[in-house]
This record gives C-alpha cells, sequence and structure tokens, in this order.
C-alpha cells in the first residue's frame, strides 16, 4: 500500500511526526487527535495550520459551522468505554 492510499488522517499524523509537529499547536494532544479525524476544523485553526507549513491536502475542510462527526475507518472500533451515540 502506498502512503497516497493511506487515510488522510494517516498520512497527517506521519507529518506531524515528521515535522516534530505537536506543541506548537497550542491545544491539548486530545484536541490534535479529534482535529486529525474529523472531517473538518474551524477556519482559525486552519489558517494557524498552514501557517505552521502543513500541506492543505492533509488537513480537514475548514469550516465555521457545527464540526462534522469523526469518522472511524472500517474495522477500527471505538476505544474502549466510549458510548455510542443514540440516534
Amino acid at each position: 500500500m502506498t502512503s497516497q492510499n493511506l487515510p488522510r488522517s494517516v498520512r497527517l499524523r506521519a507529518w506531524m511526526k515528521e515535522h516534530f509537529i505537536r506543541n506548537q499547536l497550542g491545544i491539548t494532544a486530545q484536541r490534535v487527535n479529534v482535529m486529525i479525524r474529523a472531517a473538518t476544523m474551524p477556519s482559525a485553526h486552519h489558517a494557524a495550520c498552514l501557517r505552521l507549513g502543513f500541506p492543505e491536502e492533509l488537513l480537514p475542510t475548514p469550516s465555521d459551522g457545527r464540526p462534522e462527526p469523526v469518522t472511524y475507518p472500517p474495522g477500527l472500533q471505538q476505544t474502549e468505554g466510549a458510548q455510542p451515540k443514540a440516534g
């Protein structure tokens, strides 16, 4: 599997590790994890990431509306203890 076939979130996490980006974002590690997996992110965060040199194609879509729910790749279960949303 080439890196281009990997999910965007996996490629983004690898890019961040390769470029030693972690605390430069000014947000918690938990928020970084949500940002990586989410389909959208606040446009202010998106702009800040671009200023830090993030490749735009790896970032979630900028949006100032209600965030999209986190999606999990097929076969990946939610973390233990997480409650599924009723809907």
